[in-house]
Protein backbone atom coordinates (compact mmCIF):
# COMPACT_ATOMS: atom_id res chain seq x y z
CA UNK A 1 0.00 0.00 0.00
CA UNK A 2 1.36 3.41 -0.91
CA UNK A 3 1.40 6.39 1.41
CA UNK A 4 -1.67 8.66 1.29
CA UNK A 5 -0.95 12.38 0.97
CA UNK A 6 -1.77 14.59 3.98
CA UNK A 7 -4.08 16.70 1.81
CA UNK A 8 -6.46 13.77 1.26
CA UNK A 9 -9.28 13.11 3.71
CA UNK A 10 -8.54 9.39 3.64
CA UNK A 11 -5.51 10.01 5.83
CA UNK A 12 -7.86 10.98 8.70
CA UNK A 13 -10.75 8.55 8.00
CA UNK A 14 -11.85 5.15 9.28
CA UNK A 15 -14.96 4.90 7.07
CA UNK A 16 -14.21 2.48 4.23
CA UNK A 17 -11.82 -0.19 2.98
CA UNK A 18 -10.65 1.63 -0.17
CA UNK A 19 -7.20 2.07 1.34
CA UNK A 20 -6.61 -1.65 0.84
CA UNK A 21 -6.49 -1.06 -2.93
CA UNK A 22 -2.88 -0.41 -3.98
CA UNK A 23 -3.94 1.99 -6.77
CA UNK A 24 -6.22 4.16 -4.60
CA UNK A 25 -4.93 7.75 -4.38
CA UNK A 26 -7.40 9.14 -1.84
CA UNK A 27 -10.13 11.76 -2.15
CA UNK A 28 -10.67 15.33 -1.06
CA UNK A 29 -14.44 14.92 -0.46
CA UNK A 30 -16.30 11.86 0.77
CA UNK A 31 -19.89 11.10 1.80
CA UNK A 32 -18.90 8.31 4.17
CA UNK A 33 -16.19 10.13 6.11
CA UNK A 34 -15.69 8.86 9.68
CA UNK A 35 -13.18 10.85 11.72
CA UNK A 36 -10.29 8.77 13.00
CA UNK A 37 -8.66 11.54 15.03
CA UNK A 38 -10.11 14.15 17.36
CA UNK A 39 -8.25 17.11 15.81
CA UNK A 40 -8.34 15.97 12.17
CA UNK A 41 -9.72 19.30 10.88
CA UNK A 42 -6.76 21.29 12.24
CA UNK A 43 -4.22 18.84 10.83
CA UNK A 44 -5.96 18.76 7.44
CA UNK A 45 -6.08 22.57 7.20
CA UNK A 46 -2.39 22.83 8.10
CA UNK A 47 -1.54 20.30 5.37
CA UNK A 48 -3.56 22.26 2.81
CA UNK A 49 -1.91 25.56 3.80
CA UNK A 50 1.59 24.10 3.64
CA UNK A 51 0.95 22.65 0.18
CA UNK A 52 -0.11 26.07 -1.18
CA UNK A 53 3.26 27.62 -0.30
Amino acid sequence: MKQIDNKKLCKYCLGCCKLEDENFNGVMRCKGFVAGQADWQEKWREALKSSEK
